[in-house]
């Protein structure tokens, strides 16, 4: 029959997609907590320029070391400055 069968097929691929998710384990970076000294771009410490120290990280994807100027945001939208100020679940995982 051919709906027994679709739904064996059903079983079996929801059955697999359990293991491979069981599998799958979260990378967590930390906090991103540095900031580049010239632009003040946020990083996490495992984005540093491999030839930076962690006393003294330096960061290459944001201003290429104060090549690029860009203009400072003048006030970040409120879902995000909560995030960055809040003690909140939200902006505690963030």
């Amino acid at each position: 029959n051919q709906v027994c069968s679709r739904k064996r097929q059903n079983v079996n691929i929801t059955s697999e997609r359990i293991i491979i998710n069981n599998r799958i384990k979260r990378n967590d970076l930390g906090r991103m907590n540095q900031t580049c000294i010239h632009c003040d771009a946020k990083f996490w410490m495992e984005e540093k320029n491999q030839n930076s120290s962690f006393a003294y990280p330096t960061f290459l994807t944001c201003c290429a070391h104060g090549k690029v100027r860009l203009p400072r945001l003048v006030e970040l939208p409120p879902y995000l400055l909560n995030l960055y100020t809040s003690s909140n679940s939200d902006a505690i995982s963030f």
